[in-house]
C-alpha cells in the first residue's frame, strides 16, 4: 500500500508541476495528493497501534509460558509517547506540501 501511495504521489506532482497544466489541475492534483497523504499517515498510524498491541501480547506470552527461559523483549512503555513524534512528523509534512501550493 505504501509503494502505491508514492507512486500516486509522483504522479500528481508530475501534473501539478507540469509547465503546460491549468490551474485549475493543479490544485485538483495537490488536493488529492493531500487525501493520499492523510490516508497514508494514518495507515502507519494503524501499524503502530497494532505492533504496540503484539508487543504487548508477546511480553504476556513470554512471562506466562517462557518464565524459566527468561523474556527476551523488555517492557516498553505504552503509555501513547509515540502520538507526540507521530504529531510532529504529520505537521512537519503537511507545511512541507504547502510550501508546495505557494
Amino acid at each position: 500500500m505504501q509503494i502505491m501511495a508514492l507512486t500516486a504521489h509522483a504522479f500528481l506532482f508530475t501534473i501539478a508541476l507540469a509547465a503546460d497544466t491549468a490551474p485549475l489541475a493543479r490544485y485538483l492534483s495537490m488536493i488529492i495528493s493531500i487525501i493520499i497523504t492523510l490516508l497514508t499517515c494514518r495507515l502507519f498510524i494503524g501499524h503502530m497501534i497494532r505492533e504496540v498491541a503484539d508487543r504487548t501480547w508477546l511480553e504476556q506470552f513470554e512471562k506466562t509460558y517462557l518464565p524459566e527461559v527468561g523474556q527476551v523483549h523488555v517492557k516498553v512503555s505504552t503509555n501513547g509517547v509515540w502520538c507526540g513524534t507521530v504529531r510532529r512528523v504529520a505537521r512537519l509534512y503537511l507545511a512541507t506540501l504547502s510550501c508546495l501550493l505557494v
